[in-house]
């Protein structure tokens, strides 16, 4: 029971220290402001290509008589933000989870292998694993343009 303790502790100590918390907060941070600034300056164009992609189906004309019929005409207005809010949530979220992949997950890795384990041999078995998945696309996008 002590060792359990003692480990949590330790992991505790880890989880909470200023850098693992920059660490972890960066991902985060460097996707709000990269897609902060892409919807900043392409918001307006967004809704605008969306109203007009809505407005050119037959379903949606309907729809919006519906609304109007049932007096929602505010309606109108708050479908084409919805649409780019609900297609731009899973591209921020693989920003994310790519970010956490490349930047935060090497530098905790080499953080907690020096300060909690450092007789802990590093392994190159994640560069040649990214290496191999770089390579394998490469062929596969030169395979497709010959094609």
């Amino acid at each position: 029971m002590n060792d359990l303790l003692r480990s949590f502790g330790r992991a505790l100590a880890s989880a909470l220290h200023p850098r693992m918390l920059w660490l972890t907060f960066l991902p985060f941070l460097a996707a709000t402001v990269g897609w902060g600034v892409i919807l900043w300056f392409s918001w307006q164009t967004l809704i605008g290509a969306t109203r007009g992609w809505l407005e050119s189906w037959s379903f949606t004309v309907t729809l919006y008589h519906l609304f109007d019929s049932l007096g929602f005409s505010g309606l109108h207005a708050a479908i084409a933000p919805f649409l780019v809010i609900a297609m731009t949530i899973p591209l921020i979220v693989v920003t994310v989870l790519l970010l956490i992949a490349t930047l935060s997950m090497p530098a905790v890795i080499r953080f907690l292998s020096t300060r909690q384990f450092p007789s802990l041999e590093m392994s190159n078995a994640c560069a040649r694993t990214r290496q191999g998945a770089s390579g394998r696309l490469r062929r596969f996008l030169i395979d497709q343009q010959t094609t």
